[in-house]
This record gives C-alpha cells, structure tokens and sequence, in this order.
C-alpha cells in the first residue's frame, strides 16, 4: 500500500537490517545516519540506541552466521526489537527548487579520526563541570534545531501558499528581505558553520579550514 503503513513498515525493515549489516561490517556501531539518509532520503535523524546493537554483533561473530541461532537474533533485532521512534522524525523532500549543495574543497578528510578527536575535546570540556554548557557543541545543537525549524517553515509556505512560495523561491540572495525565511537560512548557516569552525579549531580538528570558509 504506497504511502500507508505497510510500505511504512516495510522501509523500516529494510533500514534495520542494513544499519545492522553496516554495523558488522564496520566492526564498530556508528552513527548511521549515511544509512538512514540513503533509505529515508531528506529527513531529521535521531541516532538509534546504541545498546541494540553490541550483544547482536557479538553473537554473530560467536555463532555460525548461517546458523538457527544466529538467524533468530537476527530476525528478532530487525523485526520486534523496538527501535527508538523518533528516530525518523519529519520525512520530507526540500520543495523545489531548494537544494543542499555539499562541497568540499579539501578532497576528503579522516572522518573517524576526527570525530574520535571531537569527542575527546568534548568530554575534556564536560569533566570541567558536568552541568555548564559546552562551548560551540551546545551553541551548534541549538542552531541545528533552529535550521530544521526554518526548513519546516519553508515546506509550509509551499504546502499552503504555493504564490508566496514561488516569489520567495525565484529571488536571489542579494533580493531576500532580512526577515524572509530564505535569508535566515543562509544567516543559520552562517552561524553553523562559524560555530564549527571554533569547535574544530579548540579540538584540533579541520572541521572548517580556512581554504573552505576563503
């Protein structure tokens, strides 16, 4: 049944299982938000708890991968085990003609290595003092948060007003008005990228190097 909860049900399983497979192949739990995005497409991701994962990926590399056991703790883990429901919040397709443009300007970096340096810095801030804000880390998940929110404001106006929307969407940048929601946008991710950049300057880390934000 497109579009109902069959089809619903089916793309969950499907996303299960190769979180479950990227997993084992990995070695490692991640964050899996790569395979989340190539099977729901455009939405907000909330990471999958991580205490799923590690007894399942222990038992396969125990068991006889083609064995009944393993079979059954596969199917349990894909099929009944509860994943956390809001991990897929919000499934949208950006209205046209919004586009996200990636580029990067460095021919690729060490991700691993550089999220495994992130967290060190992360958890040196938070041994500080456990209840303060962590500097740029906090700033940024609010300013995420305010992006998604600006996003969804956009998908309304196309939703709802398709006129409105067409005039906002055939502007250039040098045309938005300062309180458009276009303009905020690029203001948002200005501030996200800016915030970025000084977490990755504190951690050691080229997040935004200089030859990116030139």
């Amino acid at each position: 049944k497109e579009g109902g909860k069959e089809e619903a049900d089916i793309l969950q399983v499907i996303h299960n299982l190769a979180q479950i497979s990227h997993c084992y192949a990995q070695g490692k739990v991640g964050s899996g938000f790569d395979v989340s995005a190539a099977c729901h497409g455009t939405h907000v991701y909330r990471r999958f708890p991580m205490c799923l994962m590690p007894d399942l990926l222990q038992q396969l590399e125990i068991l006889d991968s083609h064995s009944d056991n393993a079979k059954q703790a596969l199917r349990a883990l894909v099929e009944t085990t509860p994943w956390a429901e809001n991990m897929v919040k919000a499934p949208r397709m950006l209205p046209p003609p919004l586009q996200i443009v990636l580029a990067d300007v460095r021919g690729g970096s060490e991700s691993p290595s550089m999220a495994r340096k992130v967290l060190a810095w992360k958890q040196k801030e938070r041994l500080k003092d456990p209840t303060a804000r962590i500097l740029h880390w906090d700033d940024l998940k609010e300013l995420n948060s305010n992006a998604i929110e600006l996003f969804q404001k956009v998908q309304a106006i196309a939703d709802e007003d398709q006129d409105q929307y067409d005039i906002l969407a055939t502007q250039v940048s040098s045309e938005w008005p300062t309180d458009s929601l276009l303009s905020q946008l690029s203001t948002t991710f200005g501030e996200i990228r800016s915030q970025l950049k000084q977490m990755g300057d504190a951690a050691d880390v080229p997040i935004e190097p200089d030859e990116q934000t030139d």
